[in-house]
C-alpha cells in the first residue's frame, strides 16, 4: 500500500488539471504537512472547495482518528466529512494556514494548542 502512494504521489505535479466528462478538477498540493499529505482539490462545477487527505500514518492510528474525526463532523464540530478510503479521505475545506514554529512558542497561541 505504502509503494502505491508513493507511486501516486510522483504522477501527481505541483498542480493539475484533469478533464472528465466536461468537467475540469484542480487539484494543488499543500506544503509542510507531517503526519499527511494534503491536496486542496476545486471543481469547475462545484461551488465547494474539498482537503484530500492521505495519511502516512499506520493503518490502526489512521482508523482511530478517522473515527474520531467522522464524529466531530457528524456533530458539526469539524470540517464535514464527505468520504474516506483506505488510506485517505475526502473533507470540507477550511481556509487557514500552518502554524510555524514561533507561532506555537508564542503563548496567545501556546495554550490553544
Amino acid at each position: 500500500m505504502e509503494e502505491y502512494r508513493k507511486k501516486r504521489m510522483l504522477q501527481l505535479s505541483e498542480s493539475c488539471e484533469i478533464a472528465c466528462f466536461q468537467i475540469k478538477i484542480y487539484v494543488s498540493i499543500f506544503r509542510g504537512g507531517l503526519s499527511n499529505h494534503m491536496f486542496h482539490v476545486t471543481s469547475s462545477t462545484f461551488a465547494t472547495p474539498y482537503l484530500l487527505r492521505i495519511h502516512r500514518a499506520a493503518a490502526t492510528q489512521v482508523f482511530m482518528e478517522s473515527v474520531s474525526f467522522a464524529i466531530f463532523s457528524e456533530r458539526g464540530l469539524g470540517p464535514k466529512l464527505y468520504g474516506f478510503f483506505e488510506g485517505g479521505r475526502m473533507e470540507e475545506y477550511l481556509p487557514s494556514r500552518t502554524l510555524t514554529l514561533d507561532d506555537v512558542r508564542n503563548p496567545e497561541y501556546a495554550y490553544l494548542v
